[in-house]
């Protein structure tokens, strides 16, 4: 019987961490799961919920931590405790909405055993539990290599299931993933699609809960929308340092994007300036050569919106 190792993620989530361990529990299939209960010494009852979880399912063992260590280190720690012919990960404000995704995504896999792992479209749903939208937004199954994921064909790191033999990280590895303490999304991307290629179902199979208010604790929630823009940068920064033949610079765009907008919208000039010389100065420059297009495209959405909206 194959075995899966899911990383269940968690930090002050006790209002969501009982629906995130119930959808993993109803999973159906053919298969043996072992739930890593990485919780990164959350303050509130998180830990309790866990504990009392655990104590009646043996698949569910807690990763003890002394200290609080960041959301990506707590993913990787967890990731060395894999021992799963799969594995896959879960964070605790998040829950499945499918109860064959783990048995669909083995079945494909074996079924295909050239890609290193299997992705899904996710609901974004807000804390009231009302539909935002699927993202990313696909009509249909997709395959996702490296040229095409640097072309914004995403995928959710959250949504994937690995297939272990071909997903091994190097020491060099973890810590690059690691060099951003909460952020790691697109590097484990990169660098899983370094390995292998992945495969997208355009089916959502769980739902991403957006939290943006004020007194939650999440890295969207607690970060302003600039250093928002300026840990992305950083991150494709060291990155590119790493691996100076991969092209970022699309990925790098968007962000740079965003900065641009936020220049707009909130009038500082130097925030912008210092966010431009975070960046690598090759992107820099093929970005400052697309401004005037970039504007004329706000432009004509900003037209666009006021027009839809009489």
């Amino acid at each position: 019987m194959k075995k899966v190792s899911i990383i269940l993620l968690s930090y002050n989530h006790e209002k969501y961490i009982a629906q995130a361990i119930e959808s993993i529990l109803l999973q159906k299939g053919d298969f043996e799961i072992k739930v890593l209960a990485a919780d990164d010494c959350s303050t509130d009852n998180t830990r309790q919920i866990i504990e009392e979880y655990s104590t009646r399912y043996k698949q569910i063992v807690i990763l003890e931590r002394s200290e609080n260590i960041g959301a990506t280190r707590n993913w990787i720690n967890a990731y060395n405790h894999c021992d799963g012919d799969y594995m896959c990960t879960l964070e605790g404000d998040d829950y499945w909405i499918d109860d064959e995704k783990i048995k669909k995504q083995i079945e494909f896999l074996e079924q295909n055993p050239n890609y290193i792992g299997i992705a899904h479209t996710l609901e974004g749903r807000d804390l009231a539990g009302k539909l935002i939208g699927i993202m990313p937004n696909y009509s249909k199954d997709r395959k996702i290599n490296l040229k095409r994921y640097l072309n914004n064909n995403l995928f959710s790191f959250t949504s994937i299931l690995y297939n272990s033999k071909k997903y091994k990280l190097s020491e060099q590895e973890k810590e690059i993933i690691c060099f951003h303490r909460i952020v790691a999304d697109f590097t484990v991307n990169l660098i899983t699609l370094m390995k292998g290629d992945v495969f997208n179902f355009s089916k959502p199979m769980a739902a991403y809960r957006v939290r943006n208010l004020e007194g939650e604790t999440n890295y969207n929630s607690m970060t302003s929308a600039v250093k928002v823009q300026r840990d992305c940068i950083k991150i494709i920064n060291n990155f590119n340092k790493n691996y100076p033949r991969i092209n970022l610079s699309k990925l790098c765009r968007t962000y740079l994007i965003g900065a641009l907008v936020l220049r707009i919208k909130m009038k500082n000039k130097s925030e912008y300036k210092e966010t431009l010389e975070l960046a690598p100065k090759k992107y820099v420059f093929d970005f400052r050569m697309r401004i005037p297009f970039i504007l004329i495209k706000i432009a004509f959405r900003k037209f666009f919106r006021k027009l839809n909206s009489k």
